[in-house]
């Protein structure tokens, strides 16, 4: 059995740098671009599949109907797939989290797996 992992195309916050984390931005213009490209890439490569599974958010559902559109497999929405709760920083680029959250982000850093950021969740 073969497993592919494929991103979510791009939203408005990617491009201006701010964490999203479980923070439901929606796809822009060059998302979806992006999604249609990945399944001409799927589709040049001979790459098949028979299921697909995306988080609730928006972005990846946005992505994976787009996909399923071109390749008619369904998907199903599972929770646990979403990207990780980041808290306070969420909705900042990473420069304004150093300016407003210095010590927790320290903390944060010397070690994901049992630290958390503000109002966040660990690894």
């Amino acid at each position: 059995m073969k497993i592919y992992f494929a991103r979510h195309g791009q939203t408005d916050w990617n491009i201006l740098g701010k964490v999203q984390g479980t923070t439901d931005i929606p796809l822009n213009e060059n998302g979806i671009a992006q999604a249609q490209l990945l399944c001409k890439n799927l589709e040049d490569r001979d790459i098949s599949f028979e299921k697909m599974y995306t988080s609730y958010q928006a972005r990846a559902v946005k992505t994976a109907q787009i996909v399923d559109e071109h390749f008619h497999t369904g998907y199903e929405i599972v929770r646990g797939l979403e990207e990780m709760n980041l808290g306070l920083f969420e909705g900042h680029t990473w420069d304004k989290i150093l300016s407003l959250y210095s010590e927790e982000h320290k903390l944060w850093l010397s070690n994901k797996r049992y630290n958390r950021s503000p109002g966040g969740e660990s690894y």
